[in-house]
């Protein structure tokens, strides 16, 4: 799955991707809460939360687009602590940062994981000192599979990590699953200096919602979910067309590239 294609930007051909990305930039502005640095940035969002950040440079022109979701009612939001800005080597406006998620309840630290950040240039500064913020997070999934039972998960985490061969007792974590509420930031385990592979994690969890949205500017349809997980609720878009939804969803897994916004402007 594309990221674009996540929002419903379903784009197969440079043609594409200046037909639909261009007509949804010629709707957008200035992104009001930036302050200064709004004057370098474009900010399109519809009603479906279908959402782009374009970066200018000094000429007006795109250097950069990095997809979101907004959601309606906000979007979900974590608590993160960070110490320094992680910059991705090939593009500035794509970095990010490594963060502690802390526990809404306890403050404490319950798993960690690496963001790209929707504005970054803004923030680089800002994320140089040590700080504790909330920030509003979006996973777009490559893999997302909505599960009914408990027996559903198994067969998406079988699917994922492989199964147990018949017969042959089964070792502890061989193969290996995960929780039934888990995240795993399996980005962090290599990929410095690349958000883009970085900022991925695997996640588990309880389904709180599905919708399926339509993207304003193409028409295609995507699917948004919001799990809880690990860390909180999460708001999770991939294609439509890529994701079974049942009609009782319950539980699900998926593997998502994250993406947040600091909740302070």
């Amino acid at each position: 799955m594309s990221n674009l294609a996540a929002i419903g930007f379903a784009v197969s051909s440079e043609d594409d991707f200046q037909r639909t990305v261009g007509a949804a930039l010629e709707r957008a502005a200035p992104p009001p809460d930036l302050g200064a640095s709004a004057a370098h940035y474009l900010w399109f969002r519809d009603a479906s939360g279908a959402a782009l950040a374009a970066r200018l440079d000094a000429r007006k022109a795109i250097e950069c687009i990095t997809p979101f979701f907004a959601a309606p009612d906000g979007g979900t939001r974590w608590r993160v602590h960070t110490s320094a800005p992680h910059l991705d080597r090939e593009c500035l406006h794509c970095s990010g940062a490594d963060c502690d998620v802390l526990d809404p309840s306890s403050g404490e630290m319950c798993t960690r994981t690496a963001l790209q950040f929707l504005f970054f240039e803004p923030y680089q500064a800002w994320l140089a000192d040590e700080r504790t913020f909330d920030v509003v997070i979006v996973g777009f999934a490559s893999c997302l599979s909505l599960c009914t039972t408990a027996d559903d998960l198994e067969r998406a985490q079988a699917a994922l990590f492989g199964d147990a061969e018949p017969g042959v007792p089964r070792e502890p974590g061989k193969p290996m699953r995960l929780a039934a509420e888990a995240f795993l930031p399996h980005g962090m385990f290599g990929a410095e200096g690349q958000l883009g592979a970085r900022a991925r994690a695997l996640l588990t969890g309880n389904v709180e919602s599905v919708t399926l949205a339509r993207n304003e500017i193409t028409g295609s349809r995507f699917v948004h979910t919001r799990v809880r997980t690990l860390g909180g609720p999460i708001d999770i878009v991939a294609p439509a067309d890529a994701v079974e939804v049942p009609e009782r969803a319950t539980l699900a897994v998926a593997d998502c590239w994250l993406v947040g916004r600091p909740v302070e402007a």
